[in-house]
Formats: C-alpha cells, sequence, structure tokens
C-alpha cells in the first residue's frame, strides 16, 4: 500500500456532502395582502370542487344521453372525449356529486350553515355513496368531521365510521 502524500490545501477544502447529509435551507414567503388572501382561498375551493362540478356535468351528459350524435354509449363517450380509461371513474363522479347535493342540502346538521365542511375529492365521498338513504350519508359524514377533529376527514376515516 503506497501512502498517499499529505496536501494540505485539498485538506482546507470543505468535505464533500454525501447523500445522507440534509443542509436545511431558509426560504422567506412572501406575505398576501387580504384581497389575495381571499383570491387564493376562492381559488382552492375551486380546485377542492372540481370533482363535483364534474360529476353534475357528467350527470347532466348521460341523463341528456348528450353523447348520442358521436357514440353509441355515455361510457364509450367518456373514453373518448374526456379519457376515463375506467369506465366505473364518471359514475364514481356522478355518485359523488349527487353525495355532496345532499350533503350541501342538509348543511344545517353540520352547524357550518354558510360553509359546510365537505369532502374535497372523489374518495372521501365514495364510502358514503354505498348508504341508501340521505339522512344515513350526512350522519356518517358528520360522524367522520367529527372523528377528524371538526376538519374534512380523509377516506380512510369515512370508511371506518
Amino acid at each position: 500500500m503506497t501512502k498517499q502524500p499529505f496536501d494540505e490545501a485539498s485538506a482546507k477544502q470543505p468535505k464533500q456532502e454525501s447523500q445522507d447529509t440534509i443542509v436545511p435551507k431558509i426560504v422567506e414567503f412572501e406575505p398576501l395582502t387580504e384581497d389575495e388572501e381571499k383570491e387564493k382561498l376562492r381559488l382552492e375551493r375551486k380546485v377542492e370542487r372540481s370533482f363535483y362540478e364534474a360529476g353534475i356535468a357528467l350527470k347532466l351528459l348521460r341523463d341528456g344521453r348528450y353523447y348520442r350524435n358521436t357514440h353509441p354509449s355515455f361510457e364509450s363517450y367518456c373514453q373518448d372525449r374526456f379519457g376515463y380509461r375506467n369506465r366505473r371513474h364518471p359514475y364514481r363522479l356522478i355518485e359523488a356529486a349527487v353525495t355532496i347535493e345532499n350533503l350541501l342540502e342538509n348543511c344545517d346538521q353540520f352547524g357550518h350553515i354558510s360553509s359546510p365542511i365537505i369532502p374535497v375529492n372523489e374518495s372521501q365521498a365514495r364510502p358514503l355513496t354505498s348508504l341508501d338513504d340521505p339522512s344515513q350519508q350526512v350522519k356518517a359524514w358528520t360522524q367522520a368531521i367529527e372523528k377528524a377533529g371538526g376538519k374534512v376527514p380523509p377516506a380512510r376515516i369515512v370508511k371506518e365510521v
């Protein structure tokens, strides 16, 4: 084994960080104005409700048979037009939208009349769609909210109640 000569210059160089080294970075965030905060909240709610809006639109397309001039079935229309590979997906969105409408109609039971807590994605609404009675949906959703500490519960909690 040959000894390498000591190189004082390289000894003063900082060691290269390994992949396991975590280097914290300080990130400064720019505060939003009150109007910007309101706009952010409005836009976030639109994103959260996009699955609901899609479900309502799909229901209208299906019920009105607006696909009939180009496609033999609603399923093939959704696959071609929206790229839904899973034939069940548009129906899940429709079922979730119907459930959301039920929750919105009965939001006074939540104690949040002006701003009800509703599912923000289809997977949170999906367990409720299997309940036949709309009042059962409301009861289960209310229990899930309580179990989640008054916040929008994850799908896991909704499935448990």
